[in-house]
């Protein structure tokens, strides 16, 4: 099944662009991800990705990887704060500052 994946990494100040960019260079060519900084908060990175997984679980962590891949060549030091799947049936969100790493239906 294929999955969109939103997610977030808050970093300890402003994202640069120079980090944005570094990060963007470092996406794989092809690749249906996308980054940016969001405006309400420039200190949180966003991400957007397409997954192929079996359920919710396996899609939510696919993005985790994704994202923490992501902001390595920033590098960003912070957290994943949120990961979101998202299909035609439905949505699932980890908040990633919870112990359990498995998604909740929405």
């Amino acid at each position: 099944m294929r999955f969109s994946i939103y997610g977030r990494w808050a970093h300890d100040s402003a994202v640069s662009a120079e980090a944005l960019a570094r990060i963007e260079e470092a996406l794989p060519l092809g690749c249906s991800a996308h980054v940016w900084v969001e405006r309400k908060d420039v200190r949180v990175l966003g991400l957007y990705l397409e997954v192929d997984a079996l359920d919710d679980d396996e899609a939510i962590e696919l993005g985790r990887v994704a994202l923490e891949a992501a902001v390595s060549p920033g590098p960003l030091v912070g957290r994943a704060v949120e990961i979101s799947s998202v299909t035609d049936e439905g949505q699932s969100v980890w908040p990633v500052n919870t112990e359990h790493p498995g998604a909740s239906r929405w």
